[in-house]
């Protein structure tokens, strides 16, 4: 019987392959089917005809407690009393997974295995009928078969190793027989590939069905195969020596892959032809061969590349792309308008929307791409200097009285300009009043405008005088930094008015008999002050003869203040000793007579007004 293994599929990506002139694409070839666990499972199924043919004197056997289980039953004419058992040194009766690949840590970390029945089955002379296993293993160091044989000590036991090579591969045969107990024999077939370390035990009887593989350290995959002969027939070295090569012979091996034109064998390359060019790779699974092709497709765009800052060219076929020059500029400058040559392409980078690049966001670096009508692209880049704005205070300043001397104004950094009324050349003349200062410096970027809300400018300061007629002073008032909004720098915060203040009164003339008063003052709260003043009381007997200066001062929220002041007079009876009466002493009259109906009139002047008293006149 001839077997005809197929041919294996292989693929090339991506299709199409099209690049621009001087540009490269990768190609990468799949094949199928390869050396997987599941490519192992596909062969066996598609070769087992030929594996069955090569078993002389077969029998058949059953998988009487089904694919799915632990262990084969009896099998046929007492072939096990329960046998065919595979454990590891991490699991043992590991259920089998009939045509399924299937994960298990039984097997490793990533473990995984297949079991398969394969042939017709039945308690027969022949055909053969097949049990494999497969697993990809991961740090095991032993496995084994297990169970209890039909034979019940008759027969005979033996062991074979020996190696088969297949498709460069070479691999170690470990072969356990039972025979010779006219029950079927049972052949159990381990493929180890090199190198490796292995080595194998069995039991003591052919009662056992035990057979221990060790020594696996290395080992990534196993092979095991399970055949039988009819009436105990013995199935010799040389004959177990085919089998185990025609098992070999359909295992997927290392795929290979051979490219032309290059004669690269990796799976996927990277190309970059200068013309349209047809590339062809080899596929080998280890058993069979197939190829397949490519043609990579070269667009030629049209003129030369640019250097530095603009694309790279590749041969004079991309297109020519330039990104134009920008700035520098402040940080509070306009949205920048982005071109880029030729029209039609896309900017992209920090602080970019659309065409429009907004350079607050600092110093960057942009990028135009543009994709002519073959498709090939082209970019440039450009950096885009922005600068920050300085950082400018104003200083402090007073307080002074009006008439003080001219205030030499500071401001930093040093260099910029001082304006408002009352400042010529840096200098401010305190007799301006209350005015509003600004400082404007601009650096050595030409920058000088600030950004709300970021402040970096000094404080505002009002400086304001009050008259002299009576004593004012010139304020000096700080607020939080502020900027300007229409693009200047400095102090521009207003300061506060200063608050109206007014005495009320008038108060007196008093004699200095006469009792204290309440003064008054508007705003209240304020504070009150000169000779006979306690709190906001005046009392006459404690102020100075004749006119007493009263001052009131009311300070505001702002910390603003202002004043106003009153005059207020106090006379003395005869206080000069000269005889005449000051407040109250040429009249009344002293008379202790009872006074006639007859009166005369005796007005006394105490200063603002008249005081006229009835006078009784003897006779």
């Amino acid at each position: 019987m001839v077997s005809v293994t197929p041919l294996p599929t292989v693929s090339i990506t991506p299709d199409p392959a099209v690049i621009c002139a001087g540009g490269s694409t990768t190609l990468t070839a799949t094949g199928s089917p390869d050396n997987s666990l599941a490519s192992v499972l596909s062969s066996i199924n598609a070769n087992s005809a030929s594996l069955i043919a090569s078993i002389p004197t077969p029998s058949g056997f059953n998988m009487d407690l089904g694919v799915n289980a632990t262990n084969i039953s009896d099998g046929c004419s007492d072939m096990y009393d329960g046998g065919n058992y595979i454990n590891t040194n991490l699991g043992s009766a590991i259920s089998y997974s009939d045509n399924a690949i299937t994960p298990s840590v039984s097997f490793g970390t990533g473990g995984q295995y297949f079991t398969r029945y394969l042939g017709p089955g039945g308690c027969q002379t022949g055909p053969a009928t097949l049990f494999f296993w497969a697993a990809d293993i991961n740090g095991l160091s032993s496995m084994s078969i297990t169970g209890n044989n039909g034979a019940d000590g008759q027969g005979t036991q033996d062991t074979h190793t020996f190696t088969v090579t297949a498709n460069g591969i070479t691999y170690t045969a470990f072969l356990k027989r039972v025979y010779n107990a006219f029950d079927p024999s049972i052949n159990q077939l381990f493929l180890i590939p090199q190198p490796n370390s292995a080595s194998q035990t069995i039991g003591v009887t052919t009662d056992d069905s035990q057979q221990n593989i060790t020594g696996l350290t290395g080992v990534t995959r196993v092979f095991y195969m399970l055949y039988a002969g009819a009436s105990g027939a013995f199935i010799n070295n040389a004959q177990a020596t085919t089998i185990a090569q025609n098992f070999a012979n359909i295992i997927p091996t290392a795929n290979s892959y051979s490219w032309s034109p290059g004669g690269a064998t990796t799976a996927a390359i990277t190309v970059s032809p200068a013309s349209t060019t047809t590339y062809t790779v080899t596929y080998n699974n280890g058993i069979c061969s197939n190829t397949a092709t490519r043609e990579v497709t070269v667009n030629r765009g049209g003129g030369g590349g640019g250097a530095g800052g603009e694309a790279g060219g590749g041969g004079g076929a991309l297109p020519v792309v330039t990104c134009g020059t920008y700035g520098p500029v402040c940080e509070d400058a306009a949205d920048i308008t982005l071109g880029g040559s030729p029209t039609g392409g896309t900017w992209s980078g920090t602080g970019v929307t659309g065409n429009s690049f907004d350079p607050s966001v600092g110093t960057q670096l942009v990028t135009y791409s543009y994709t002519d009508g073959n498709g090939c692209t082209a970019s440039c880049q450009t950096t885009i200097t922005v600068n920050e704005l300085p950082v400018v205070t104003c200083g402090t300043y007073g307080p002074v009285c009006e008439d003080a001397a001219d205030i030499t104004l500071g401001g930093s950094p040093s260099g910029g300009t001082w304006s408002g009324t009352g400042v010529t050349a840096g200098v401010f003349d305190p007799s301006a009043g209350t005015q509003l200062l600004t400082y404007n410096y601009t650096d050595g970027n030409g920058c000088s405008g600030l950004s709300p809300p970021t402040v970096r400018a000094g404080g505002s300061y009002g400086l304001f005088a009050k008259p002299l007629t009576h004593p004012r002073w010139l304020h000096h008032h700080h607020r939080e930094p502020a900027c300007h909004t229409d693009g200047t720098v400095g102090c521009s915060t207003p300061s506060p008015d200063v608050p109206t203040v007014t005495c009320d009164g008038p108060y007196g003339p008093f004699c200095s008999a006469d009792a204290a008063i309440t003064l008054g003052g508007n705003p209240s709260g304020g504070t009150w002050s000169g000779t006979g003043v306690s709190g906001n009381q005046f009392d006459p007997g404690a102020a100075a003869n004749g006119a007493n200066n009263l001052t009131y001062s009311y300070t505001d929220g702002n910390g603003c203040t202002d004043d106003c002041a009153v005059v207020v007079n106090v006379d003395a009876v005869d206080s000069d000793g000269d005889g005449t009466a000051d407040c109250g002493d040429d009249c009344p009259l002293a008379v202790n007579s009872t006074p006639n109906l007859n009166t005369t009139t005796c007005n006394c002047e105490l200063g603002y007004y008249a005081t006229t008293t009835a006078i009784g006149l003897n006779g």
